[in-house]
Parts: C-alpha cells; sequence; structure tokens
C-alpha cells in the first residue's frame, strides 16, 4: 500500500497548489497514476512487506501534520471576507490545534471547524453554489428546477450551461440542508465528516487515517465551493461498512444515494455488487441491485415524469455537449497546450473505456472475500481514468479521487488475511471427519 499512500500525498499537494487547475505537473499526475494502477493490478497488497516500513509511518504519524500545516500556510478561500483577519487568521491555525487534542473530542471540534467554512464564506461565487441553490429556491415555490431558466454568472466566459445539472437525489439533499440550516453547503460538510465514522476501528492506525481524511489540505476550499463530491464520498463508505459488516440493506441505500447524486455515481455501486457475485452471492447480488433501483427510481421519477423534456436535456444533454475545459488539471489539457489542437473525442473515449476496463480487471484478478481495498481501488481506477482524459479534472474531481484512495486504506485487511495465496480466494473449504468431529480445510 505504499504507493497509495504516496499517490495521496502527490495528488493532494498538487491540487493545494494549484486547486485543482491547469499547471505543469498534469503530465506527471497522469504518469504516476497510470503507474499506480499497474503496480495496483500486478503487484497488490499480498506481494507487499510483511512489517511496517518507513514510507508508512512517516505517512500516519507525519503526514496529518504536514495537511494541518498546508491548511495552516494557505487555506485557498476564494470569497471569503477581507474584513474577517482575525477569524480567518483563527481559522488556519484551528487545524494544527486539532492534530494534538483527545481523540475524543476530536470529532465534534472537527465539525465546528467545517461548519465554520460557511460562516467565512457565506455567498461563494461559483457556479455550482449559485445554480444549486436557485435550484433549490425554484423547488421550494413549487417550481420544477429541472425547466426554468438559470443566469450565466460566468457572462460566457466558459461554454458553460447553467442549471441545476444534477441528479434529484443532491436537490432533496440539499433542499433539507437549506430548510434546517440555511445554506445547502451544511449537508455537504455533515457528508464529509461522518463519512470517517464509518472507518473500521480495528484498522491499527484508523485515527491517523480520520485526521487525513478532515484534513485533506484543499478542505476549506473544497467545502467552500459547494461541490456535490462529499456525497459520493460518504456513499462509497457506507458502502464498504456495509459488505464489511454484512448489512445488506445500507449497502442497498448508499449505492441508492450515490446512483441518485451525480451521473455517474452508479460506479459505487457496480464494482461492490461484482464482488458480490465473485463470491457467489447469487441471493443478495439481485436483493441489493433491485433494492437500490427502487430506492433511485423513487427518488428519480417524480422529476422525471414532471417534465421530461427538460429533466434530461439539463441532467444529460448540457453534460455531453459541454466542450472540454482548457484549464483542468489533466491530460486533455496537456495535450491542447503541446499540440494546438483539441484531444480527439474517440481518444477520450477510449482512455475512459480502457481505465473503466482496467478497473474490471483488477477487481476479478485481484479481489478476495473480505478485501474490500481492491474495491476502491477500482473506484479510484475508473474515475481516475475519467477525470484525467476527459473533459473536467477540477479540485473536486481530485477530491473524490483522494478519498477513494483513502479509503482504500481504511478497509484494508489485517496482514495476516491479506498475503492469503491467490489460489484459495473462492476455493471452497472441505470437510473431513476426524475422530468423530466435524473440520474443515
Amino acid at each position: 500500500m505504499d504507493t497509495t499512500r504516496l499517490l495521496i500525498v502527490f495528488f493532494s499537494i498538487a491540487v493545494w497548489r494549484s486547486k485543482g487547475f491547469y499547471f505543469n505537473w498534469a503530465v506527471w499526475l497522469v504518469l504516476v497514476f497510470f503507474a499506480w494502477s499497474c503496480m495496483r493490478i500486478f503487484r497488490p497488497a499480498k506481494s507487499a512487506p510483511p512489517a511496517p516500513g518507513v514510507t508508512e509511518c512517516l505517512f500516519y504519524w507525519v503526514y496529518p501534520s504536514i495537511s494541518a500545516l498546508l491548511i495552516a500556510v494557505n487555506p485557498n478561500f476564494m470569497y471569503a471576507g477581507a474584513s474577517l483577519g482575525l477569524a480567518i487568521l483563527l481559522f488556519r491555525m484551528a487545524p494544527i490545534l486539532l492534530n494534538v487534542i483527545s481523540s475524543k473530542i476530536m470529532p465534534f471540534c472537527v465539525l465546528v471547524f467545517f461548519i465554520s467554512v460557511l460562516f467565512l464564506s457565506p455567498d461563494p461565487g461559483i457556479d455550482v453554489f449559485r445554480s444549486n441553490s436557485l435550484g433549490v429556491k425554484f423547488l421550494l415555490h413549487g417550481l420544477d428546477p429541472y425547466s426554468q431558466k438559470y443566469p450565466d454568472i460566468y457572462h460566457g466566459q466558459f461554454d458553460y450551461h447553467p442549471g441545476f445539472l444534477y441528479w434529484p437525489g443532491a436537490l432533496l439533499l440539499q433542499t433539507i440542508s437549506k430548510l434546517i440550516c440555511r445554506d445547502v453547503r451544511a449537508v455537504l460538510v455533515l457528508a464529509w465528516w461522518l463519512a470517517a465514522l464509518f472507518f473500521p476501528r480495528s484498522h491499527p492506525h484508523f485515527r491517523a487515517l480520520r485526521k487525513i481524511w478532515w484534513f485533506v489540505p484543499v478542505i476549506p476550499y473544497a467545502l467552500e465551493q459547494g461541490w456535490l463530491d462529499p456525497l459520493l464520498s460518504l456513499a462509497a463508505a457506507m458502502t464498504l461498512w456495509a459488505m464489511r459488516n454484512k448489512r445488506w440493506w445500507l449497502m442497498a441505500l448508499a449505492i441508492a444515494l450515490a446512483s441518485s447524486i451525480k451521473q455517474y455515481g452508479f460506479i459505487i455501486g457496480l464494482f461492490p455488487l461484482g464482488a458480490l457475485a465473485l463470491e457467489r452471492q447469487w441471493k443478495t447480488v439481485p436483493r441489493v441491485g433491485l433494492a437500490s433501483l427502487v430506492v433511485f427510481l423513487v427518488v428519480v421519477g417524480p422529476f422525471l415524469i414532471w417534465d421530461p423534456h427538460g429533466f434530461l436535456i439539463m441532467t444529460i444533454n448540457e453534460h455531453l455537449s459541454a466542450a472540454s475545459r482548457t484549464d483542468s488539471l489533466n491530460f486533455t489539457s496537456f495535450w491542447v497546450r503541446a499540440f494546438e489542437t483539441p484531444f480527439p473525442a474517440w481518444a477520450q473515449l477510449a482512455m475512459i473505456l480502457y481505465g473503466f476496463a482496467l478497473a474490471i480487471f483488477h477487481l476479478v484478478r485481484n479481489y478476495a472475500p473480505g478485501r474490500l481495498a481492491v474495491i476502491a481501488e477500482s473506484w479510484a481506477m475508473a474515475f481516475g481514468f475519467a477525470m484525467l482524459f476527459g473533459k473536467f479534472a477540477f479540485c473536486n474531481y481530485y477530491w473524490l479521487l483522494i478519498s477513494f484512495l483513502i479509503l482504500s486504506l481504511a478497509f484494508e485487511q489485517s496482514r495476516e488475511v491479506e498475503f492469503a495465496m491467490p489460489s484459495e480466494r473462492f476455493k471452497p473449504k472441505k470437510q473431513i471427519i476426524v475422530t468423530g468431529h466435524l473440520k474443515t480445510r
């Protein structure tokens, strides 16, 4: 898992430095991610050294403090008021203090720290916050958010289609957030905070992993913007926890949550269901899948019926017709800048499908019952290639990718189990009779 830890550090620092906009590390991010994918597939955790290494110790004991220091140096706020000098100073110092307080009160203090972002920057001038807030307002006034016109806050600067561009699950959750907390971002803050509480306590470094999750260096900036990705990260954490504890109803709910939030949220359910199929749990797979589908249809169906044309235009067509952003931190932007011509659409599609196939191959090759880290790594591969070779790759995309990587560490198995031989993964146990007692081998 040393490669995963290094990738988390590299990506986190890169996004903290750039806020997810293009800079000259782009091609290195792509190459490093491709190398990580190959190593995870062909040199999985079973071949890792049996004893903790230097990288592991540095990651769990030193990196949380480095992350806190990066936030203190530059929280990357874009819209916080200039008159809040003292408040911003206190905010910047908070992560350093939170890293050394008692673990019993840390979760509550971290939640207060997150909530303070909403007060320091109550009205960020970004499309996702403005459009989503307006969509919630339309719904509260009895209007279909998918049939309304939204202002272009960028005034034609980008090939941008304003509107509520996400599935109704996000709309409903943000509406509840607005009613209770008067800010559509409150549910996102709660989701990111809550996801870390699903980390298994059996992990020897679960407290350190919580710190790493809560203090990703871009967290103030990311929470300020109002991106929806924390909801997907929460759904992913819930899914893995539910599989680990065989809470199939929660797994179905988590998959439905992810699928009803964003259009690519279905990958949260695809790989776990595939893993259950590899375990030959033929009764569980259709039950979980069908329950997830029913919940998804209950959430999405009413809005689709309300105005089918408006719904499909805003949630499907607007995404497909949008042009690639040349300020994205990915290979697509690198290609445009290096060769002064757009990266071909067929090449984009080919690389996205390649990444998806790679993730499936990883799951089939390396998954074993209980090896949940492989599922999180498959999420990262499928989403990572789509991001690095797709139209967009900004801070929130890297934020979600980093969350998958941290989840792969949080749900890795104990060393005794994880290094079992691949040939033993799905082999049924044989039963023998020895001196009148039934035993298995």
